[in-house]
This record gives structure tokens, C-alpha cells and sequence, in this order.
């Protein structure tokens, strides 16, 4: 199947406590996001080792690219093993998504919010590819 067959436009998630993650990586506080795989990919930060977010009436948006909206935080990505072990250290670009890291202040959303990931295509906003995440 090629990228632009993947036709998910939206997947339910939740956020997630920064614990348990993979002991390769040092991070503290904050709250974790897990990027759908088809996401990281339709996205292109899969292979990035940062990537963009934006918080704007009560949303996060996140793309590799600029946007042209406020409050930007550039933040690392961190791979996660996709319905494996949190604390895997075997990870890699093969086989496993990525998540991001987000401070406690930066948006209004907590630990165990349920959030809708929404792929917004270049076609339907007149920007760059993105996501949308909103509380569900």
C-alpha cells in the first residue's frame, strides 16, 4: 500500500504519563502524545528528530514544516514500540511510531484525556500537511 492510499483521516487516542518509556531515553516530566504509525508516516516525522507544535483554540496541530499559527514549541521525537513493551530498548524506524513530549503548561490537555488525532491534507487547508489533535 503507498502513503497517499492510507486512507485514515481520523484515530482516537488518549494522553499518556511520560512513565513507563524506554530507559535509552532521559525525559522527566510532561505529558506523552503517541503518534499513530500511519500518521508519522502520511506526516514525514518518522525520520525526524523534531518536529513542530502549535497550540491555537484549544488545539494542537503538529507538522514537520512551519505553520502559519502561533505558539509554536519545537520538540523532540521519541520511538515507542507500537502494542509492545513501554520500556523496549530495541526501537527503530522499522517498527516502531513515534511519540512526543509536552510540557505540563503548554495546552490544556491532562493525563488520560481522550484526543482525536486529524490528518489535515495540504488539499483541505491550503498549507502544509499536518495533524490536528482535539479532545474528543
Amino acid at each position: 500500500m503507498m502513503i497517499g492510499e492510507m486512507e485514515v483521516i481520523s484515530k482516537d487516542s488518549e494522553v499518556f504519563s511520560l512513565t513507563p518509556h524506554s530507559p535509552i531515553y532521559n525525559i522527566e516530566e510532561g505529558i506523552r502524545l503517541d503518534i499513530p504509525y500511519v500518521y508519522c508516516m502520511k506526516i514525514g516525522f518518522l525520520y525526524e528528530d523534531e518536529i513542530n507544535v502549535y497550540w491555537e483554540d484549544d488545539n494542537l496541530f503538529i507538522s514537520c514544516l512551519t505553520l502559519d499559527k502561533p505558539n509554536l514549541l519545537k520538540t523532540p521525537t521519541y520511538y515507542y514500540k507500537v502494542d509492545g513493551s513501554p520500556t523496549s530498548v530495541e526501537l527503530d524506524d522499522l517498527t516502531c511510531a513515534k511519540f512526543i513530549r509536552l510540557p505540563n503548561d503548554y495546552c490544556d490537555f491532562k493525563i488520560g484525556d481522550k484526543i482525536r488525532y486529524e490528518y489535515q491534507s495540504e488539499e483541505d487547508t491550503g498549507t502544509e500537511r499536518h495533524l490536528k489533535v482535539s479532545i474528543c
